[in-house]
């Protein structure tokens, strides 16, 4: 009775194992060493699309794919070295010719020192490979879109150390990615004030501990790794997690260098007459209300008109005029000191701003500005300049009514040129 309960129990367990191995989540298969089919279970029937039972018989290696097979033979032959359990993942073709991707673990089975045989264990990852293969190729498409745009991008880890750069960040600061990789992104991102030349690398600090965009408001430069200095505007954003856990920054620079000059250009040709170079009554404007003020007194102000500039357009056309304009304006910039202010304020007038300057020197600039003149000449005529000039002495005197004398005694002096041998 004892031994009847006792078989009854072990065939009862063996059902039960046989039921587990049968239904195991992985495929289960017996291999000899020429890799025919022993024993499978349930499960590596259904993964390789075989009818129950059907799969024994059948040769592994035609179920791996031409190309993965190598893998297959190196793991056997390691196998037969190292006496090891050892995997490798490779690629198999179902029954009904669709492909899947396979976890391959193969082990020797050794019964009484003889190892005939070989363990395999096949677990479906081919869902986690198309996963792998989607996010390789979001991975490649962002890098690939990154490395494209005008603008230099760096991404750090969470301990700010560089993991990705793209071209133009590379040609920004000066370092190529494989330098950069692990390296504290504030020895790339080397960013100075341009006025107080002091370090910006606390942007990065602040971007770590804050949920929005930080950008850099003044103007800055970027400090290369060979010591050129970049004008730039960038900004730093935080790279948060859905759980709100920070794991780096990324970075976004752009080379503003043109857009400064563009600027730049655009706000000398704001001030700046296109014909002579010097400045325009809109800048002669701004400048006289800056330097009303006590400590520039006395101020001067010179005003000069061209003569003859109509007779020489009418005769000789208008080149031969801006010939003549230019002239004058050479001479008076010539006749002036380093802080004088020349300026063209119409077609044929000119005022100089002489700060903290008194009637006397005003004369001496008048009488240099006459010498020269006299020793020019377009279209075979003498250059001549009709000069008048005022001086505020007093603080509440107002410039516009010194401008205004100014002109006065310019068109008093002009009458009395015109009048002369010389007259036009």
């Amino acid at each position: 009775k004892c031994v009847y309960i006792y078989a009854t129990v072990e065939a009862t367990l063996e059902n039960r194992y046989y039921e587990l191995y049968n239904k195991a989540p992985v495929g289960y298969i017996t291999v000899n060493m020429a890799g025919e089919i022993l024993e499978s279970n349930e499960t590596a029937s259904i993964m390789l699309a075989y009818s129950p039972n059907s799969v024994k018989g059948d040769n592994i290696k035609q179920s791996i794919l031409k190309g993965d097979l190598p893998k297959y033979e190196k793991i056997v032959q390691q196998a037969i070295i190292s006496k090891k359990v050892l995997t490798t993942e490779l690629r198999m073709r179902k029954k009904n010719k669709r492909t899947i991707w396979v976890q391959l673990t193969l082990g020797k089975e050794c019964i009484k020192k003889e190892c005939g045989s070989y363990k395999i264990i096949l677990t479906d990852i081919t869902v986690r490979k198309q996963l792998e293969h989607a996010l390789l190729i979001k991975h490649e498409l962002l890098e690939t879109t990154l490395g494209a745009v005008g603008d230099g991008v760096i991404s750090t880890d969470k301990r700010g150390n560089v993991v990705f750069m793209n071209t133009v960040a590379e040609q920004l600061t000066g370092w190529t990615q494989a330098l950069a990789i692990n390296q504290p992104v504030t020895l790339i991102f080397n960013v100075i004030f341009e006025k107080t030349r002091t370090n910006q690398s606390n942007i990065i600090k602040r971007a770590f501990s804050s949920e929005v965009t930080k950008k850099i408001s003044r103007p800055s430069l970027l400090v290369s790794k060979d010591g050129t200095e970049t004008s730039i505007e960038a900004s730093v954003a935080p790279i948060i997690l859905q759980n709100g856990e920070t794991v780096g920054v990324v970075v976004v620079m752009q080379d503003r260098t043109t857009k400064k000059n563009k600027e730049e250009q655009a706000l000398f040709e704001s001030y700046h007459d296109f014909l002579t170079g010097l400045y325009n009554r809109r800048f002669y404007e701004a400048h006289l209300v800056k330097i009303d003020s006590k400590s520039n007194l006395p101020i001067t102000l010179i005003m000069g008109d061209v003569n003859g500039l109509k007779h020489i357009n009418d005769s000789f056309g208008h080149a031969t005029g801006d010939e003549l304009l230019k002239s004058v304006a050479h001479n008076l910039q010539e006749s002036c000191r380093g802080d004088d202010i020349v300026t063209r304020i119409g077609g044929d007038e000119f005022m100089i701003i002489l700060p903290k300057t008194e009637s006397k020197e005003a004369e001496r600039i008048i009488k240099n500005i006459e010498s020269l003149c006299k020793a020019k000449t377009v279209a075979s005529a003498p250059v001549s300049v009709s000069l008048g000039y005022a001086t505020k002495r007093i603080e509440d005197v107002h410039l516009a009514d010194i401008s205004k004398k100014a002109e006065d005694n310019m068109y008093q002096k002009k009458r009395q040129d015109t009048m002369g041998p010389n007259a036009l």
